[in-house]
């Protein structure tokens, strides 16, 4: 059996009407398909957005945005360093690549991981 690998990444309101978000472009392209093809889901609150991807909540919110607020990410450390600050947003400050998600609707996005530039696939230790 293969196992899928999947992770979420989440946005506020402000941020995929200005940035977009995956295949969904930044305002004033629509997202209702989005939404209705499940593409991206939503939730007016922390737990609303967790029960809409049918995952558990990990760690705490709060913490998550308190770490934001100050340009922190203390889990993955997004925006540690030169290279990931120079693709943020260059006007948030204090760190271009993290902000608190803060006005909702919030919105989810499923990430699968895949592979990316292989001729035969990639070769793990069932293929041997």
């Amino acid at each position: 059996m293969i196992a899928t690998i999947e992770a979420w990444i989440m946005c506020d309101q402000r941020a995929i009407r200005r940035f977009g978000f995956g295949a969904l472009g930044p305002a004033p392209m629509p997202m209702r398909a989005f939404l209705t093809s499940g593409y991206i889901k939503r939730g007016d609150s922390p737990r609303a957005r967790v029960l809409a991807c049918g995952i558990g909540a990990r760690g705490s919110i709060s913490a998550a945005r308190s770490s934001a607020r100050h340009g922190e990410d203390r889990q993955f450390q997004r925006g540690a360093d030169a290279y990931q600050r120079f693709n943020g947003a260059a006007d948030q400050f204090p760190n271009p690549c993290v902000a608190p998600l803060e006005q909702p609707p919030f919105y989810p996005v499923r990430v699968v991981a895949g592979e990316l530039g292989t001729f035969a696939g990639i070769a793990t230790p069932m293929h041997k």
